[in-house]
């Protein structure tokens, strides 16, 4: 049994479903707003809602699911948004909510795997959103921002059992996740304030968890891992203004914990060399090296290498009682 339910006010809107047991349902409200639903395969349900004007579900115009068992539902207030679904797989699920105007939304990016799932939020105005593909399974974004001017962005290339999770709040903040050929990765970002820039990547590997959390304004928090490394864990905490930590592991069970309060507090390697020529990253590179960092109060500044196996470093920095 097929059942489409369109419902446009002072709008235009084009559908197609193929296949049965679909059910798409799209209400528009206000001037100017555009959609387009396609769906194919069997017991696929998507359901979208435009409240205000010149709104369109892009790139050209898709929500589109193919595959079995795709649930997605975009719902957008304000004025001037884009947004679009597309999913291809089994039993995946999307959903985006978008509330203010100029905003950019795009959920389940050409996923082909099975039993994703992608959840964007956003309130507020011009803010940035990307979720997650593709070609991995049970991979989980999440995607939430608060406030204007935000870019979030959460992908995963080809690996299985991934988890992205990036949080906002306030404005002009930045956040990327990505992890590539890589299984069981975690990746997580919470920032608090505005202009702030987190970015965590892993890269040909394996079971790596990246974790980066900033409150306050204009910090940078970077962490990176490279080839094919297994059981990397690194995590970065940084409250107050101006603070940059940046970081990357190569190779095997290399562990970094960075904590750092106060305010132009910085973690970096050393001067750009003939291997590294554009970048000064903190890096680690061998199997079982182990590094953490404390600084505390204002303009600490660590410059930071290991290289070799299991070597372990404890940094403490800033006033002492």
């Amino acid at each position: 049994m097929k059942k489409l339910i369109l419902s446009a006010l002072a709008a235009s809107a084009m559908s197609a479903a193929y296949a049965q047991s679909n059910t798409a349902s799209l209400s528009q409200s206000g001037n100017s707003n555009q959609a387009q639903i396609a769906q194919q395969g069997s017991g696929n349900q998507l359901s979208a809602s435009q409240l205000g004007s010149f709104n369109h579900m892009d790139q050209q115009l898709p929500m589109l699911q193919k595959g079995n068992n795709n649930i997605g539902s975009v719902t957008v207030v304000g004025d001037d948004n884009s947004t679009f679904l597309i999913q291809e797989g089994n039993s995946n699920k999307a959903t985006a909510s978008t509330k203010g105007n100029g905003n950019y939304v795009a959920v389940g990016v050409a996923w082909s795997g099975n039993q994703n799932e992608a959840f964007v939020s956003q309130t507020g105005d011009a803010n940035y959103a990307v979720a997650g593909g593709s070609e991995g399974s049970y991979n989980i974004t999440t995607v939430k921002q608060t406030g204007s001017r935000n870019a979030g962005e959460a992908l995963f290339y080809t690996g299985n059992s991934n988890n992205a999770t990036i949080t906002q709040t306030g404005d002009g903040n930045s956040g990327y996740a990505t992890a590539i050929e890589g299984s069981n990765n975690q990746l997580s970002i919470a920032q608090t304030g505005n202009n702030n820039d987190a970015n965590v990547n892993t890269g040909y590997s394996s079971n790596n968890q990246l974790t980066i959390t900033q409150s306050g304004n204009g910090n940078t928090g970077y962490a990176q891992v490279q080839g094919w490394g297994a059981g990397n864990q690194a995590s970065i905490s940084q409250s107050g203004n101006v603070n940059t930590a940046r970081l990357e592991q190569t190779s095997y069970g290399n562990t970094a914990t960075i904590i750092q309060e106060g305010n132009s507090n910085t973690l970096q390697g050393f001067a750009p060399s003939s291997y590294f020529p554009y970048d000064n990253n903190a890096r680690q590179s061998g199997a079982g090296n182990m590094l953490n960092l404390t600084q505390t109060g204002d303009g600490n500044t660590l410059r930071f290498g290991q290289t070799g196996n299991n070597n372990t470093a404890t940094v403490t920095q800033g006033p002492q009682n």
